[in-house]
């Protein structure tokens, strides 16, 4: 996944070294790694079945990395922005 975030990681470099604000440039990093994590995850739990217990594995598997990516201890630019 990291080499996946490779190009994301480069537009961050490229917008901090432009000038842009890097706070709102980290912000945007973070979101963008949030999307790629899940989606990520969601593609490998594709192989899963349909039902029974390949549903209930990709269930929770999704579930903790929400989780994850929203515990108190995770970078506040990973978590999800508030609707």
């Amino acid at each position: 996944m990291w080499v996946g975030a490779a190009d994301l990681f480069h537009v961050l470099l490229d917008q901090v070294a432009g000038g842009e604000d890097a706070v709102d440039a980290v912000a945007e990093f973070g979101r963008a790694l949030r999307v790629l994590t899940i989606e990520s995850l969601d593609g490998r739990l594709t192989s899963l079945t349909g039902g029974g217990t390949g549903l209930q594995a990709r269930v929770t598997a999704q579930s903790r990395l929400r989780r994850l990516l929203d515990h108190t201890t995770a970078p506040t630019q990973l978590k999800e922005l508030p609707a």
